[in-house]
């Protein structure tokens, strides 16, 4: 008849409009349709199933008729609809086939940012819905009828949250890896739906709201305990509610895995909904007492923390009640809490843990059901191994579990490792900065070293360097390992990180009397007939953003010392550095720990009076300077450094801006923040003794190298050397200068060399070293040279020096 006629176009005109829209929004995403033929294939062939779940939240109890319409029409169409989607983006990247991919309304910003930026908009409307792939299930429809669909209000269906949220989760299809299997997630969903979905009392219905359900979720977790147990040693304390979310999670398998923090990990798989289920969890902790959320669907999630009735301890117990495809999802999140959220069995071993679900009983009012959320850990002396390719980054951590059969971020090449954010695997290796060495970018904590070797369709590969017994690793292992590209700043900043390649690696200096108007040594830079290349450094980039973290004791292995600071000492006063004076053409053997409080002196000499010298704060007759009885000794530099009042002194005060997830009555916000902080005296000799280190690297580099600059400049009388005034005032970069010897000099340059002293160049040092009369033997009325000749090439040493030398060098 002509009305069926009539009933017949206008669903067609639904079905391409809904689709077209669908598909022009998928299109801003950022999702590049072209890396992986799978990605498209995986996101056609999930979206009836998602377009089922958008329906049910669409109409869901207190829709409006509009919304229940396009519910009755989504869910009877929605293989049409995938159809005609698929037509469309099949359209599109054909067009663009044989471009550069891009995509519209893209920026230079990474994909993952835009897709986050996206969701952070509105983030309250978001309604994420992801369910995983299953049988299919049919639900009873009513016969199409008037739905008045020539004044259909489409604009009231692609604004609501349901459609955002679907957006979200085709987004996610494309975005997760299908490098393992995803055997919790997948069962745990299927369970929910295949209980619900066959009870055979719902009906897709434009009269009626879909039908909710109620289920209780148990777990075996104690999260007071747990975080007590990982962060009981904070030196700034935080809520229970905060340490949650900024824990730090594993997800994925023993190769390829991601570390995020618990809320980051939730907004990148759950967006909103699991944001709802973290947001009841962390106030039932902090209040002790139930904690309610409702969502905009009128769906509704209730955490509490009870004594478990089998375990005989405190557990968590979730409430939730929504649609079918919201219970599913609910467990999930709850799943992966009770999975990522716990340290492995074992010590110094991490552990796989894969939740399942478990269906326990009717709840007490005979209508709802209780759920346990059970898990498995593997043995993690089963295939844990941090000595195969891409399994190096177990090394980072201590005792943390896995959680297993969990989505993550795709990548164009499996079995490359862990995925982290920069500033985080900085944060872990207790290493705040981003160092450059001889044109290669690294992090590098004093007995762990990240270098980057390769970069892959914006993802950065990383060689992890430790050393298990925590000793000190070398900068020069970056360079002898180096990747095949040179990756740039830019790059670092801009792109995913993941780490996954193996490689285990086993006097008056100082003194406040000192002379620190050090002059610049005016020495050239050397030349191009030495050849040399890759030799100038810059200073450290400290990381300033990025998402907030916390780190437990499951994060900290033994060989990640968080007694660096004593460390470095020790190291630095082993090695041995010659101040030469270029004015005087005399020299000064010093070892490394008095030259690093001479450098910080002449530093902070520098900052009373440079053009900042307004905001410096530091105290001078604050800092306590060693007892007289033990001043203008060979370690005296050691008694100052090491004070911990003199390492908390002030120097500026800094204002840096963080952001804050903010919960309030079920919907997270971020808030920006000012917080005040001060750069300390511990900064600047930290700062100081990382230039020394890599100048020292350099030597030892150098050194072992017969090529280019060694072959040449090692002989003749030449002293290759730094410039003292360009350390002390942060100078960046840092470039390499030599100086003629005397000949004289020539006698003692090769004994330099063979300790792996380094050179730093300047004009007036002073008498570094000279002679104490009131303790000396020598007669009163005798002539005695109290200061070292200048003009000689002369080199002098503390004896006791030498006898240190002689111990370490043989």
């Amino acid at each position: 008849s002509d009305e069926d006629n009539s009933e017949d176009l206008d669903a067609d005109i639904f079905i391409s409009k809904f689709a077209e829209n669908l598909a022009s929004q998928v299109l801003t995403l950022g999702i590049d349709l072209t890396m992986e033929g799978c990605v498209l294939e995986q996101m056609f062939e999930s979206l009836p199933k998602l377009l089922a779940a958008f329906s049910l939240r669409l109409g869901h109890k207190g829709s409006t008729q509009t919304h229940m319409d396009a519910m009755y029409l989504v869910h009877k169409f929605r293989h049409d609809i995938s159809t005609r989607f698929k037509a469309s983006i099949e359209t599109s990247v054909g067009k663009s086939a044989g471009q550069p991919p891009t995509e519209t309304g893209a920026s230079s910003k990474p994909k993952s940012s835009r897709i986050r930026d996206w969701l952070d908009t509105d983030v309250e409307q978001n309604m994420a819905v992801q369910p995983m792939p299953e049988g299919s299930s049919q639900l009873p429809e009513e016969t199409l009828g008037k739905c008045q669909l020539g004044n259909f209000e489409y604009a009231t269906v692609f604004d609501s949250a349901a459609f955002k949220g679907l957006l979200s989760s085709i987004y996610q299809t494309a975005f997760r890896s299908t490098s393992s299997p995803l055997d919790a997630i997948n069962d745990i969903r299927s369970k929910i739906r295949g209980r619900y979905r066959q009870d055979g009392s719902q009906k897709i219905s434009r009269h009626q709201p879909s039908k909710s359900y109620k289920i209780y979720l148990l777990a075996d977790l104690d999260l007071v305990d747990f975080l007590n147990k990982q962060y009981t040693d904070r030196p700034t304390p935080k809520s229970r509610a905060e340490l949650l979310s900024t824990a730090i999670t594993l997800t994925g398998n023993e190769v390829d895995a991601q570390a995020l923090p618990c809320v980051n990990y939730i907004q990148q798989t759950w967006p909103i909904t699991g944001l709802y289920v973290v947001n009841a969890i962390c106030s039932a902790l902090d209040s002790q007492a139930s904690a309610k959320e409702e969502l905009l669907d009128r769906s509704e999630v209730t955490a509490n923390l009870i004594q478990h009735p089998v375990h005989h301890r405190l557990g968590i117990r979730i409430k939730a009640q929504g649609t079918v495809d919201f219970l599913g999802e609910v467990a999930e999140i709850f799943g992966w809490l009770t999975a990522a959220l716990r340290a492995s069995p074992d010590q110094d071993q991490l552990a796989w843990c894969e939740p399942y679900l478990h269906y326990s009983s009717k709840g007490a009012d005979k209508v709802s059901d209780v759920w346990e959320m059970k898990f498995k850990i593997t043995n993690p002396r089963q295939g844990l191994l941090d000595n195969k390719l891409g399994q190096c980054w177990h090394g980072m951590f201590r005792n943390a579990a896995i959680a297993k059969g969990f989505p993550i971020p795709r990548r164009t090449r499996h079995n490359t490792g862990l995925e982290v954010p920069l500033h985080m695997a900085a944060g872990l290796m207790d290493s705040p900065k981003l160092h450059e060495f001889m044109g290669h970018y690294c992090l590098k904590g004093f007995s762990t070293m990240l270098a980057p070797v390769e970069l892959i369709d914006g993802v950065v590969l990383w060689h992890f360097y430790y050393n298990p017994a925590g000793k000190r690793i070398s900068y020069c292992d970056a360079v002898k390992n180096e990747g095949k590209d040179r990756i740039s700043l830019e790059e670092l900043q801009s792109s995913r990180h993941v780490i996954g390649w193996w490689s285990n690696v086993f006097y008056m200096a100082g003194d406040k009397d000192a002379n620190y108007d050090v002059c610049r040594s005016a020495l050239p830079f050397i030349g191009r007939e030495f050849a040399l290349e890759k030799v100038s450094f810059s200073l450290g980039h400290i990381f300033t953003a990025g998402c907030q973290f916390s780190i437990g004791k499951k994060d900290t292995p033994v060989h990640i010392t968080k007694q660096g600071y004593v460390n470095k000492l020790r190291w630095i006063d082993q090695k041995f550095v010659i101040l030469w004076d270029e004015e005087d053409k005399r020299g000064w053997l010093v070892r490394g720990s008095s030259v690093l409080l001479h450098l910080v002196r002449a530093s902070l000499k520098h900052c009373q009076s440079d053009n900042f010298n307004s905001d410096f704060l530091f105290d001078f007759g604050a800092f306590r300077e060693p007892p007289e009885d033990k001043r203008f000794r060979h370690k005296s530099a050691l008694v100052a450094l090491v004070d911990k009042e003199n390492r908390k002194l002030p120097l500026y005060r800094e204002e840096k801006t963080q952001e804050k997830t903010i919960t309030s009555h079920g919907r997270w916000t971020k808030q920006t923040e000012t917080i005040a902080t001060f750069t300390t005296l511990e900064d600047k000799i930290v700062e100081i003794y990382e230039t020394l280190e890599k100048l020292i690297d350099f030597r030892a580099h150098s050194a072992a190298s017969s090529k280019g600059i060694n072959a040449k400049l090692n002989g003749g009388g030449r002293l290759k050397g730094w410039d003292f005034k360009d350390i002390a005032i942060s100078r960046d970069p840092l470039q390499l200068r030599v100086a003629s010897l005397p000949d004289y000099g020539k006698t003692w340059s090769d004994f330099a060399k063979s300790i792996g002293a380094v050179t730093l160049f300047g004009c007036g040092f002073g008498d570094i070293i000279k002679p104490n009369l009131e303790k000396s033997d020598v007669d009163s009325t005798q002539s005695v040279r109290t200061t070292m000749p200048a003009n000689k090439g002369l080199l002098g040493a503390c004896l006791a020096d030498f006898e240190d030398i002689a111990e370490i060098h043989g």
